[in-house]
């Protein structure tokens, strides 16, 4: 019988693996997502993101909108959220419907503010960035 340990998360692992895959598949991400703000978003947005006052405003219009994606509920879907690749769920995301690097003083407008999934979300920056560039 093979010796296992346990995984940060609890799951069994053989003792030379150093996470299981979900682990692994949540570092590469948490990896992905530092290197991003570390050399792609500016200095002010990482801030803000990071920011006490984000996190309160977006939890505030997380709860109040119910964690509904608001393009998916005008087209009469309810989106809670989605399943990765993998079988993790991913909540849904506050986002701006201006993007503050358009307007900076809008960025704690709850107004500006509004719940979308991942695929609305995907859409949404796509056409940002034809619009604004």
């Amino acid at each position: 019988m093979a010796m296992l340990k346990l995984c940060r998360c609890g799951y069994p692992i053989p003792l030379d693996k150093q996470s299981c895959g979900n682990c692994a598949v949540t570092n590469s991400r948490k990896e992905s997502y530092s290197s991003y703000d570390k050399y792609k978003r500016d200095k002010q947005s990482s801030d803000f993101y990071n920011s006490g006052n984000w996190r309160v405003l977006s939890n505030e219009v997380y709860i109040e909108q119910q964690g509904l994606c608001q393009i998916c509920l005008q087209n009469k879907k309810l989106v809670t959220g989605t399943y990765d690749k993998n079988g993790t769920y991913k909540r849904n995301i506050v986002d701006h419907k201006i993007p503050i690097k358009v307007d900076w003083c809008k960025r704690l407008d709850k107004e500006n503010c509004w719940v979308l999934c991942q695929s609305c979300h995907n859409k949404k920056t796509a056409e940002d960035k034809k619009k604004y560039g």
